[in-house]
C-alpha cells in the first residue's frame, strides 16, 4: 500500500514539473516575458518553426513596450465605432454581427481584443514613421502607378467564398480539399462591392485570379482566405482619379518599412535574455 502511494506521489510530481516547464519563461525582453507555451502556440497557430516563432514573439513584445512607452491607446468609443464600421461594411448591425461571430464560435471579446491590437500597432507605425517620412513626389507616384497597373484595374463586383478558422492547419486542409467538410472551418459565399473595401483588401482580391485562393492572413485572431469565383464590370482607373489611392499605398509601404527597420534597430539594443 505504501509503495502504491509513493508511486502515485512520484507521478503527480512529474506531471506538475512538466506542466511548470511547459509554461516556464523562455525569453525576457526588457520587462516582458515569453514562455515556452507562448512559443508553442505560435508554432502551431502560425505554422512557423521554433526560431521564427521566437523572433516573431520578440518583435511582438518590443511593439508592446513601444506602445506603452509612447502612451499609445485606443479608447472604448473608438474601438466600438471601428467594430460598427466593420459590421456595416458586411451589411449587418452590431447585434447581428455579434450573432454571426457567435455562430462561428468566435468570442466577441477575443475579436475586439484582436482588433484593438491591430489598431494600436497601426498607431504605433504611424507614430514611428511620422518624423521620418515625406509625401511621395510626382515622379514616385507616376512610377508606382505605371509599375502597378493591376492595382488600378477595378472590378465593381467580386463573387467569392470566404474561408475562416481559428486554426491555420485546418484552413489549409480545407483549401486543399474545397469540397470536403472540415470541422471548425466556416465557409460563406459573398458578392462584394469593391468600392466599399479598404485599399489593402481591394489589392488582395483584385490581384488574385479567378478560380484561385488568396494567401492566408489573420483578421483579429481568425485565419482567413478567399476563393475568387468571378469578377464583373472590370475597368482601369486613370492616374488622375487614382491620386488618393496611390498616395495611401505608397505611404502605407513606407510606414511598414520604417516601422520594421525601427523595431529591428531597437531589437539590437534591447535587453533580451534567452533562458531556454
Amino acid at each position: 500500500m505504501i509503495k502504491i502511494k509513493l508511486i502515485i506521489l512520484i507521478c503527480i510530481s512529474v506531471v506538475t514539473l512538466n506542466a511548470g516547464l511547459v509554461n516556464a519563461v523562455a525569453i525576457i525582453v526588457d520587462n516582458k516575458v515569453i514562455t515556452l507555451l507562448d512559443i508553442d502556440r505560435v508554432v502551431n497557430k502560425m505554422n512557423l518553426d521554433e526560431k521564427r516563432a521566437r523572433d516573431y514573439l520578440i518583435i511582438e513584445r518590443l511593439k508592446e513596450i513601444e506602445i506603452e512607452k509612447n502612451h499609445i491607446n485606443i479608447d472604448y468609443a473608438t474601438l466600438t465605432a471601428e467594430v460598427e464600421k466593420i459590421a456595416q461594411r458586411n451589411g449587418m448591425s452590431l447585434s447581428s454581427f455579434k450573432d454571426t461571430l457567435a455562430s462561428r464560435f468566435i468570442s466577441y471579446d477575443n475579436y475586439v481584443n484582436g482588433l484593438k491590437k491591430q489598431l494600436l500597432e497601426k498607431k504605433l507605425f504611424t507614430h514611428i514613421a511620422r518624423s521620418n517620412l515625406s509625401m511621395p513626389s510626382e515622379d514616385e507616384k507616376i512610377i508606382f502607378y505605371n509599375n502597378n497597373q493591376s492595382l488600378f484595374t477595378i472590378a465593381k463586383k467580386i463573387k467569392l467564398i470566404k474561408y475562416e478558422s481559428s486554426s491555420k492547419e485546418l484552413l489549409m486542409q480545407s483549401m486543399r480539399s474545397p469540397l470536403a467538410v472540415v470541422k471548425n472551418v466556416a465557409k460563406s459565399e459573398e458578392i462584394l462591392d469593391v468600392n466599399s473595401l479598404n485599399p489593402q483588401l481591394q489589392y488582395l482580391l483584385l490581384q488574385t485570379k479567378n478560380g484561385t485562393f488568396t494567401q492566408i492572413f489573420p483578421i483579429q485572431n481568425i485565419f482567413t482566405a478567399f476563393f475568387i469565383v468571378s469578377k464583373s464590370d472590370v475597368s482601369i482607373t486613370s492616374y488622375k482619379d487614382s491620386q488618393q489611392k496611390i498616395i495611401q499605398m505608397i505611404m502605407s509601404e513606407k510606414e511598414q518599412k520604417s516601422a520594421s527597420e525601427y523595431l529591428e534597430k531597437i531589437k539590437n539594443s534591447a535587453y533580451i535574455l534567452t533562458l531556454r
